[in-house]
């Protein structure tokens, strides 16, 4: 019996998806605008892991408390000003990374081709949302996250 209602509570959930409705433009001016508050060009730095962050990521991996608490700024400014339920497309962001590359907004310091440097940011930021979506939707995860950080760190992770 039980098993029957969690295959309906499956079947009934829908998709998140990414809201369709945002522009390459408003990608790109919200990160422009997180760069200028950092006083940074580059992008690659503020959001890779720190020492203590994981090798290898994607979006079965678990979620790095220290790396979250790193990036909080610049993943609470898209989620605030862009991806309102923080998804977004890779068809958005990656031309916004591109474009702030060839403005000069950013930097490519990684030593990687453009088109490689903006689909790994992508990818990064994509996940790092993905884990700030987690927290924010399961009691359970934001307690396995929040245990490993210090106060200060909750307080910048805490979106």
């Amino acid at each position: 019996m039980l098993v029957a209602e969690e295959r309906e509570a499956k079947i009934k959930r829908k998709r998140l998806v990414a809201d369709p409705q945002v522009s390459t433009a408003q990608v790109e001016q919200c990160l422009a605008r997180h760069l200028q508050q950092v006083r940074s060009k580059d992008l690659h730095s503020l959001v890779m892991p720190p020492a203590e962050g994981p090798l290898k990521w994607n979006f079965q991996c678990r979620a790095s408390p220290a790396w979250m608490a790193k990036v909080a700024g610049l993943c609470w400014d898209l989620v605030h000003d862009v991806a309102r339920n923080s998804k977004i497309n890779s068809s958005k962001l990656q031309p916004a990374i591109l474009g702030l590359l060839k403005a000069g907004k950013i930097e490519n310091l990684s030593g990687k081709k453009e088109k490689e440097f903006a689909e790994s940011i992508d990818f990064t930021i994509r996940v790092l949302l993905n884990w700030f979506r987690q927290c924010a939707t399961s009691e359970e995860h934001r307690f396995l996250v929040y245990k490993k950080l210090s106060e200060l760190q909750k307080t910048k992770a805490h979106m």
